[in-house]
């Protein structure tokens, strides 16, 4: 199926990238703040069998955001790439949706401090994809 039908008709907006761009930051803070909160308050970490139903709610809401992130990124970089054909945001965005995909899908994501660095990079990375595809499809404007 050719690309040209599966992107919305109405071409790139930077709105696609404003919500890529919040989704990605806060994905990314989100699993730092976990981490965070496990190095700093033990408890969690040392009762998790009693805190598990909050862990686990806390993993539904990283999927969420993540799968946002992944959705806005598909959108938004493919329309700003027809918009301004340049490189650049989806050289910084590939890796991003690659990153992100790897810490919050695969095993990497109950490795502590590990999974949260590989998102919190990924997502990072996705921020700045959006904020230069934003830019640049804005000036061809």
């Amino acid at each position: 199926m050719p690309l040209t039908r599966i992107l919305p008709r109405g071409g790139w907006s930077p709105l696609y990238d404003r919500i890529g761009a919040a989704a990605s930051l806060v994905c990314g803070l989100h699993c730092a703040a976990v981490s965070a909160l496990l190095l700093f308050h033990p408890l969690l970490w040392l009762q998790r069998a009693r805190y598990a139903e909050h862990i686990a709610w806390l993993t539904g809401i990283e999927i969420a955001l993540a799968v946002v992130s992944i959705g806005a990124a598909l959108l938004a970089l493919p329309l700003g790439w027809r918009r301004h054909r340049r490189r650049l945001p989806v050289l910084l965005g590939m890796p991003g949706l690659v990153l992100v995909c790897v810490g919050v899908f695969s095993r990497v994501h109950y490795m502590p401090f590990v999974g949260s660095g590989v998102v919190l990079g990924g997502g990072l990375l996705l921020v700045a994809a959006h904020l230069v595809n934003a830019r640049l499809g804005c000036r061809t404007s």
